[in-house]
């Protein structure tokens, strides 16, 4: 099988995972650039391990396309390891997609070490179908001097577990942790991120936003830990939230556990509604009402989706969270395709 990515401009080193195990013509057209390394796991077709040598920018960003296609039932669970080695960067786009309308469920479970000095983007797209469960954990480890990047953007699925857990393990790590979720129907989303400030000197900006329509659920838990001896640390956590309806229902609960005396450190959660007046003046522009509150969304959404660096993903995430918003069921066949 052949697959072909469709966002536009997007220039990127594409690898397959079909139904959970690699797709062999996507490994035999893999051309990573030098220092670039991966291992498939012998013994477990969908997992691997992806190693970026020492002082190696890696121009174009790699991505990683879970596909599931089957008539029947699947259960998919595999796993992947991201080593960036000291001195490197990396951008990773990971999609979690499905072109089938039957019920699955996909565990993956995501492990990332970024050695000192290091970078990386790392992109989590959740797009299955509203049939289906999706489980992720991301585990995260940074040394001194490491940049990360994530962004989770949830579109569709039945039931959404999303795990992350991060631990700065040296001086002066960096983290920006981001997340928007789109939730309508009976849709079940449930976040817990936990990020461990155990050392001096780390900065972190966590953001995440939801927007749920008809009896869509979400539930965040954010946990952010300052060790005793890790002073200078700054730490933002802020989870905003956005209910179109009266059945709609969100749970948040941010918590700071803060050890350290010189510290600057925030959490903040908001539930609301669209803007009334903003709501009127838009009309009285002569906006019509749809139109009128899918401009307020997603300016509400745009808060995230604007810190995307790689320009055509930021515009592709554009064009789909604005369909998506308009009331569209975005199915993986506006991602990708096979042949």
């Amino acid at each position: 099988m052949k697959f072909t990515c469709k966002i536009k401009h997007l220039d990127a080193y594409l690898l397959i995972l079909h139904n959970g195990v690699f797709d062999q013509k996507s490994i035999q057209h893999f051309a990573p650039p030098k220092g670039i390394k991966i291992t498939p796991n012998p013994e477990k077709t969908g997992n691997f391990k992806l190693e970026v040598a020492p002082n190696t920018i890696v121009e174009k960003p790699l991505q990683l396309v879970n596909v599931i296609d089957t008539p029947e039932n699947l259960d998919v669970v595999h796993a992947f390891e991201v080593v960036v080695g000291e001195g490197s960067t990396l951008s990773l786009i990971h999609c979690d997609e499905s072109m089938n309308k039957v019920k699955n469920t996909i565990q993956t479970h995501v492990s990332i070490e970024l050695k000192s000095h290091s970078s990386l983007q790392y992109y989590n797209l959740q797009n299955i179908n509203n049939h289906s469960t999706l489980n992720n954990q991301t585990e995260v480890k940074q040394h001194n001097h490491s940049r990360l990047i994530s962004h989770t953007y949830t579109l569709n699925g039945e039931f959404l577990n999303k795990q992350q857990h991060i631990d700065f393990t040296e001086e002066f790590a960096n983290a920006d942790v981001q997340g928007l979720y789109l939730l309508d129907k009976n849709q079940d989303y449930f976040h817990r991120i936990r990020l461990n400030h155990n050392q001096p000197n780390g900065l972190s900006n966590q953001l995440f936003k939801g927007v749920l329509d008809d009896s869509a659920k979400a539930h965040f838990e954010g946990h952010v830990f300052v060790a005793k001896h890790a002073q200078k640390t700054e730490a933002l956590q802020n989870n905003k939230n956005l209910l179109l309806t009266d059945k709609a229902n969100v749970q948040t609960h941010p918590f700071l556990e803060i050890y350290a005396d010189d510290v600057k450190c925030s959490h903040g959660a908001t539930i609301g509604q669209l803007d009334e007046d903003a709501l009127f003046y838009l009309r009285t522009r002569g906006i019509p009402e749809k139109q009128a509150k899918t401009l307020l969304m997603y300016a509400f959404a745009n808060d995230v989706v604007r810190n995307v660096y790689l320009d055509p993903l930021r515009e592709y995430l554009e064009n789909l969270i604005k369909r998506r918003l308009n009331g569209e069921n975005i199915t993986c066949e506006d991602c990708v395709f096979f042949n």
